[in-house]
């Protein structure tokens, strides 16, 4: 069982989670992307595996209630979804800037496998 508290510090919110990361989406709450989000997290695996930080990395944007969007291409992004925009965009300078080339090969192969829309 996978356990998330949110912690809201003056500064910051970060999300906990209590156990070793899983590849089912820590919001099935948040219906509208949640098949989107556990492919992802199952691409994430078999690319980096569950010990790479960027898995970890996603699993707490989408705690944090971060949601997956169709871009103007149509192609999958990461987006604010529930975390307030200045929060999100610091989280996302960040955490997610960084390995921006391995976050978009990640997003190019969900796109393959469910193309939004579908």
């Amino acid at each position: 069982m996978v356990v998330v508290t949110r912690i809201v510090s003056d500064a910051d919110a970060i999300c906990h989670i209590s156990q070793s990361p899983q590849t089912a989406d820590l919001r099935p709450d948040l219906h509208a992307d949640s098949a989107v989000w556990q492919q992802l997290l199952l691409i994430a695996v078999d690319v980096l595996g569950e010990a790479d930080s960027l898995f970890g990395v996603l699993l707490g944007f989408r705690c944090c209630g971060a949601e997956l969007v169709e871009d103007a291409h149509g192609n999958w992004r990461i987006a604010a979804g529930e975390m307030p925009l200045d929060e999100y965009e610091h989280d996302r300078t960040t955490w997610l800037m960084s390995r921006r080339r391995e976050i978009g090969e990640l997003l190019r192969r969900l796109t393959s496998a469910i193309p939004p829309g579908a």
